[in-house]
């Protein structure tokens, strides 16, 4: 009876397996064309995503798939649709997510001659990547749905020896087996109005790859979903924040207020936090809205926060809140990462942390240094000063002001 709310799809095939240049060519049709109504690019958006008997993380992209269209349809009150895609070798996605800018900046066609040389390449790499890859194929849906005690689905399929791409068209093999006996045998298997049953389940889908003797295991879960903030600070001290600031930090708040963003008067920091697409500083607070949106994959939530200028429009940005080792992160563009430490705090809450980027080799990277603090002020509001800073450089970016719950 529970009814679907936000929905993500996961794919990534292993790079051991048959490339050609059509595959290719379909990969790089939609590189760097924006689709959909939530303005995705294709082939942007990474993030780096666990899946269910890998050992590592592997990186996709936001790509283009009838799924979205389809699922709303069939669920009006679905609120997110998210599918992202990859490969197993990082070096091939960075170098497609760099084509996908380039299409935007040179207006080229991807299909055609880059898509051969991209091919080519990925040939050229193959002695490399059977050292480094597998044939390994990997998906996940994750759903979470409705209710005060809103709970997550994970479903997750497995695929070696290179049998990912025999998965797609299964459907469409049991469906042509359907057909092909019920012509053979009348009408035993068709439905009274003389068509053949179209409805495929996941049931008959595992049964068909266990009588094909495919190495295609699957797994699935269901348990309660629960905001990071819980997790991190533990149900007692949740329990204790005020009301507002316990609706605005759970998934499907929604705030609005006004911000200051703050940041370093040193022109090459303010480039840095531009390329970093981080919103410019003002000299005032300006309208902000916030919204609290679920991450089914990660079991995380992510924040889109809308800062609204008098000139510029509307700049948005997004991070993604998850628990890690034990531990609240907070990642941008699926590279950036905080860890915090948290604390209840009045009514409110503290977070206290470090960057920690996915490069050991470079700690100094690591000393930026994030302060966040959450104070309620009466029902519905409450102040919010997030400060980012770097031992030498001082402030980065920040930004402080008030929000309000809204329904």
């Amino acid at each position: 009876g529970r009814v679907p709310k936000c929905v993500d799809i996961r794919i990534n095939a292993g790079m051991d397996n048959t490339w050609g240049v059509g595959t290719v060519q379909s990969v790089m049709k939609y590189c760097g064309v924006r689709y959909g109504n939530d303005g995705c690019v294709g082939w942007r958006g990474l993030s780096r995503e666990s899946f269910p008997g890998t050992l590592s993380r592997r990186i996709v992209a936001d790509v283009s798939t009838p799924d979205p269209v389809v699922l709303r349809e069939q669920f009006p009150s679905l609120e997110s649709c998210s599918v992202k895609a990859g490969v197993e070798n990082q070096a091939a996605m960075l170098v497609i997510a760099a084509m996908s800018y380039l299409r935007s900046v040179l207006g080229i066609r991807l299909e055609d001659k880059p898509s051969e040389l991209l091919h080519r390449w990925i040939l050229s790499q193959r002695w490399l990547m059977r050292l480094v890859s597998s044939s390994v194929g990997v998906m996940k849906v994750s759903v979470v749905s409705d209710g005060n005690d809103p709970l997550r689905y994970e479903y997750s399929l497995l695929a070696e020896h290179g049998d990912g791409p025999k998965v797609p068209c299964s459907p469409c093999v049991l469906l042509a087996e359907r057909m092909w006996r019920a012509s053979k045998k009348g009408s035993g298997q068709r439905r009274e109005e003389g068509r053949v049953d179209t409805a495929v389940s996941i049931q008959d889908l595992e049964e068909y790859w266990q009588e094909m003797g495919l190495s295609i295991t699957t797994r699935s879960s269901l348990r309660t979903f629960r905001s990071p903030l819980i997790e991190c600070i533990g149900d007692q001290q949740f329990k204790r924040l005020s009301p507002a600031i316990a609706k605005a930090h759970a998934w499907g708040g929604k705030c609005e207020g006004e911000l200051q963003v703050t940041g370093s008067k040193n022109p090459l920091v303010r480039l840095a936090m531009w390329a970093l697409g981080k919103p410019p500083p003002t000299s005032s607070p300006i309208p902000v809205s916030v919204k609290v949106v679920p991450m089914p994959a990660k079991e995380g939530v992510t924040f889109q926060r809308t800062f609204t200028y008098p000139k510029k429009g509307p700049k948005t940005l997004i991070s993604e809140w998850v628990m890690h080792n034990g531990g609240l992160h907070e990642t941008f563009d699926g590279f950036q990462t905080v860890g915090f430490e948290a604390r209840e705090n009045n009514g409110g809450f503290i977070l206290v942390g470090r960057s920690t980027w996915p490069l050991p080799e470079l700690p100094w990277l690591n000393l930026v240094r994030v302060y966040a603090s959450v104070v309620p002020t009466n029902n519905n509001n409450f102040d919010l000063d997030v400060r980012v800073s770097a031992p030498l450089v001082g402030l980065l970016f920040g930004y402080k002001g008030w929000l309000k719950v809204v329904d």
